[in-house]
């Protein structure tokens, strides 16, 4: 991945280009990893993911993960309150989905 900064961020230093970048840069990670069966970043950014997706909808999705020891099949991130459910997944294909 992309060197760390130690200097704080802005907010006026985050726009959609710098997003974007951070995002394809994730997705490249997670390809060489997986690519080497090393799937611990596939767990981390289901817990990135969800707080990304709690800020922008105010809700409080939970890790699965954290929850049930080990993974859970099917959903990822779910909040119970609003029965929201998500599936975090780093594969291209439908076979995970349609079993």
């Amino acid at each position: 991945m992309c060197k760390v900064t130690c200097e704080s961020i802005k907010d006026s230093d985050i726009n959609i280009k710098r997003v974007e970048n951070r995002l394809f840069e994730i997705a490249e990670s997670i390809k060489i990893n997986n690519k080497n069966n090393l799937t611990d970043i596939n767990v981390i950014c289901e817990e990135i993911f969800g707080q990304i997706l709690n800020k922008l909808y105010d809700i409080n999705l939970v890790s699965m993960s954290a929850e049930v020891s080990g993974n859970f099949i099917a959903v990822d991130l779910v909040d119970y309150k609003k029965r929201i459910a998500y599936q975090v997944t780093s594969r291209c294909d439908r076979n995970k989905i349609e079993r």
